[in-house]
C-alpha cells in the first residue's frame, strides 16, 4: 500500500518475517509490530495513548509502562503470584472527581482479595517449598486422621495422592531434567570440534514409582477440597493445622529454604557452573554437592554469603562430561541447619 491521505503514509506486510510492520499513522499509531516468532506484540509510541505496551506469553506477564494521564505502570505476572494491575482498573473507568475516598477504598479491597482468588495461602509459592510441603503433609495427616474421624479409604486415596505427586513432581522430573541435561552436553560434544577421546553417551535412571495404583488428574485440586474438609471437621484446632501446615501464609518475603538456580558458561579452563542463590535475609547458606555416582559433599568448606558463586572444580573423567547436582539449606550458629532444597542438576562439559 501506499500513501493514504490522512491515514496511513506505509504499510508493509513481509510473509518472511511472519510478521506486520505499519509505519507513520499520522495522529495515531506511529509504530505497530505483530510478530508470532517472538510471541509477542510490542507496540511503541502512540501518540496521546499508550507510549509503550508490551503482552509476552513467554514472560508469562503483561507489562504496561506509562498511559499518558493514565496508567503510571502495571505488572500481571502470575509466575510471581502477585497482581498489580490498579492501573488497569484506573484506565478503564477513568479518574472518579470527586469520589476518590471511594476510589481508595475500593483499591484496597480489590488489591487485598486479588490474590486470594488464585492462591491456597498456606501453599507456598515456589516448587522446591511446594515439594516439602507436600512431603509433610504426608508425613503429619496419618497422626491425626483419625482423630478427625476419617475413614481409612478416605485416609488411603488422600496419601495416594500425595504419594503420586511427589513422585512425578521431585523424583521423576529431577531425573529427566538430569537426562535432558546430560543428552545436550552428549550432543555437543558430538557437535564440537574433532580430538579426544570417545565419550560413552549418558545414561538415564528413572525413580521407582510408587507401589500404588495411578491417580486421576486434579490430585493437586482434591487435596486442597480434603483440606477444608479438615478444617471443617469438629477437632480441628489451630496447633492441629499448625502440624499439618495448612494454617500458614506462606506469600510472604521469608521462606524456610534458600533458592538457587545454576547456569553453565564456558570458562578458561573448561564450562564452569555459575550458582546464583538468594539468602533470603539470612546470614549464609550451606551448599553440598555430588557427581560420579559419589557421595554428597560439601561445594566449599564453610558458608557461602554472596549471592553467586563459581564451581570451577576439574572434571573427575577428564574429556567425558559428568552431571553434578546441587543442594543448598541455611547455614546459621556455625553450622549448617533446617530444610535441604531440592536436588538441581547441571551438566559439564569438557
Amino acid at each position: 500500500m501506499g500513501r493514504i491521505g490522512g491515514g496511513l503514509l506505509a504499510v508493509n506486510i513481509d510473509p518472511r518475517k511472519k510478521g506486520i510492520t505499519t509505519v507513520g499513522t499520522d495522529g495515531d499509531l506511529r509504530a505497530t509490530k505483530d510478530n508470532p516468532i517472538n510471541k509477542g506484540i510490542n507496540m511503541a509510541d502512540a501518540e496521546g495513548d499508550l507510549a509503550a505496551a508490551g503482552v509476552d506469553p513467554i514472560n508469562k506477564g503483561i507489562d504496561q509502562g506509562r498511559k499518558k494521564g493514565g496508567v503510571g505502570g502495571a505488572n500481571l505476572d502470575p509466575i510471581l503470584k502477585g497482581m498489580r494491575i490498579w492501573g488497569v482498573w484506573e484506565a478503564v473507568f477513568g479518574p472518579w472527581g470527586p469520589l476518590d475516598g471511594l476510589q481508595s477504598l475500593l483499591r484496597a479491597v480489590f488489591l487485598t482479595l486479588l490474590p486470594l482468588l488464585k492462591h491456597q495461602l498456606y501453599f507456598p509459592p515456589r516448587r522446591a517449598e511446594q515439594n516439602l510441603w507436600l512431603a509433610q503433609f504426608r508425613e503429619q495427616f496419618p497422626a491425626v486422621a483419625v482423630r478427625l474421624e476419617f475413614t481409612q479409604e478416605e485416609i488411603d486415596s488422600i496419601l495416594r495422592d500425595l504419594g503420586w505427586l511427589l513422585w512425578v513432581r521431585r523424583d521423576l522430573r529431577a531425573a529427566l531434567e538430569g537426562g535432558a541435561k546430560a543428552a545436550t552436553a552428549y550432543e555437543r560434544a558430538l557437535c564440537g570440534p574433532q580430538g579426544g577421546p570417545a565419550a560413552a553417551p549418558p545414561t538415564v535412571v528413572l525413580p521407582v514409582p510408587p507401589e500404588i495404583p495411578p491417580v486421576p488428574p486434579g490430585a493437586l485440586k482434591r487435596i486442597f477440597q480434603f483440606i477444608q474438609r479438615i478444617k471443617n471437621r469438629p477437632g480441628y484446632d489451630i496447633p492441629t493445622g499448625k502440624m499439618l501446615g495448612i494454617e500458614d501464609n506462606h506469600y510472604r518475603s521469608s521462606s524456610p529454604v534458600p533458592t538457587f538456580r545454576l547456569r553453565v558458561e564456558r570458562g578458561e579452563k573448561g564450562e564452569v557452573v555459575i550458582i546464583k542463590y538468594s539468602r533470603q535475609g539470612r546470614k549464609a547458606v550451606y551448599v553440598e554437592t555430588r557427581r560420579g555416582g559419589g557421595d554428597w559433599e560439601p561445594l566449599v568448606l564453610g558458608p557461602l554469603t554472596t549471592s553467586i558463586h563459581t564451581d570451577k572444580r576439574p572434571l573427575l573423567n577428564p574429556g567425558q562430561p559428568e552431571v553434578r547436582e546441587y543442594r543448598m539449606r541455611f547455614w546459621h550458629d556455625s553450622q549448617p541447619g533446617g530444610d535441604w532444597t531440592d536436588i538441581s542438576s547441571a551438566t559439564v562439559s569438557p
